[in-house]
């Protein structure tokens, strides 16, 4: 390692020994936030680099001036690094010594950088990591976590189904998971993160970590619609979100009491053949496609405060779904369901209100797991087969 031994133990950067040598790449990694979190390695690296490659050269240049680097950076981003790296390879061959950095954080994780890095060690040049600050690791130091073991996810992807199914895989994994998200799409992310993994589990939003409106939010999932909505700051700057692992006895219990009760007045007024063929579910925030009341009510298109799931019925036709739902509420009046109603499925998987046969919907007022529904459902259906013997 860099660096000699001082008196009472301590060591003393050498500058000499930390400069950037010629031909090799340095991924070194800045500040997330504030500019005094940076290592002297990396001030001696940026120093004494011939090159400075920087996502944004106008960030970077903050940064270079605030600790007297002259260095002019060049740009190396998502639009340009498949050219720019050729370039790069061509600079290290010459001899020149080249610095890679992100606007915040380290470079290549979430950030543009890895198909530079990949092109470098293609062509049999050095690759050398200067490590430092990083988002997702600072907010799982402050988390306070039951996981023992972590899963980084980044950026969720933006379409929709890719985004439902990277989460339904992640779902059962005994993991917390920690993704990156920007302001304009936190509240929705934090709803699918709901909707996909329980409304239990808890949820740490780390938002303008080092800045000076950083601040650090404990909630369970099912109460980060209401959190968010509460102040309109709380939508505002650079997020890390991090859902704990699934508790043990998180994993022990189907399904909530509301809807094993749901269940089984629902098996107790269908066939247990017809229930079992007719249930389809979703459990998702955004599956109302309209504004609406219910009793009074107000329900938002893509509220993420309520947690639809789909049950019944393409084998009941007309009103029949409204009518069943109308009679297990009457049984059920203290159940925490806002709206029991019909829907159907347009060409384009968005759910629509019908007044002819569709899917029967219930809105409750919290997540509901779809893993654990699914669970319930068939161990309602054999429970209720079980006295007649079938």
């Amino acid at each position: 390692m860099d660096g000699i031994e001082g008196e009472c133990g301590k060591t003393t950067a050498e500058p000499a020994g930390l400069r950037a040598r010629p031909g090799a790449l340095y991924v070194v990694a800045t500040p997330v936030g504030n500019l005094a979190d940076v290592t002297l390695r990396a001030l001696a690296v940026l120093g004494s680099a011939d090159v400075v490659a920087a996502e944004d050269t106008r960030v970077t240049a903050v940064l270079l001036r605030h600790h007297g680097i002259a260095t002019r950076p060049v740009s190396l981003h998502e639009h340009n690094e498949a050219r720019r790296a050729g370039q790069i390879v061509d600079w290290l061959r010459a001899g020149k010594s080249v610095a890679l950095v992100s606007d915040a954080g380290t470079p290549a994780v979430s950030d543009p950088g890895a198909r530079l890095v990949a092109a470098v060690h293609a062509a049999g040049l050095p690759v050398v990591p200067v490590p430092g600050p990083n988002a997702a690791v600072a907010a799982l130091s402050a988390a306070g976590l039951e996981a023992a073991h972590f899963a980084f996810l980044g950026f969720l992807p933006t379409q929709r189904k890719a985004r439902r199914d990277l989460l339904a895989r992640m779902a059962r994994l005994p993991l917390a998971l920690v993704v990156y998200e920007a302001p304009h799409r936190v509240r929705a992310t934090a709803s699918d993160l709901a909707a996909a993994l329980g409304g239990n589990r808890h949820l740490v939003v780390a938002r303008e970590l080092t800045k000076k409106f950083e601040t650090i939010s404990r909630m369970p999932l099912a109460a980060a619609g209401e959190w968010f909505a509460a102040a309109a700051h709380r939508e505002r700057g650079e997020f890390v979100l991090i859902v704990d692992a699934p508790s043990a006895a998180a994993d022990d219990e189907p399904a909530g009491p509301d809807v094993r009760r749901l269940l089984v007045a629902l098996i107790a007024e269908l066939p247990p053949a017809r229930a079992a063929r007719g249930i389809f579910l979703v459990n998702r925030p955004g599956s109302v496609q309209s504004d609406m009341r219910v009793g009074g009510l107000a329900i938002r298109r893509n509220d993420p405060s309520y947690f639809p799931f789909l049950v019944l019925n393409q084998i009941l036709g007309g009103g029949a779904s409204s009518r069943l739902f109308l009679k297990i509420r009457e049984k059920l009046p203290d159940l925490p369901v806002l709206m029991m109603t019909a829907f159907h499925y347009d060409k384009d998987h968005i759910i629509k209100r019908s007044r002819v046969a569709g899917l029967g919907t219930v809105i409750f007022k919290k997540p509901v797991d779809p893993e654990r529904l699914r669970t319930a459902i068939l161990e309602a259906v054999s429970a209720a087969r079980a006295p007649s013997g079938r």
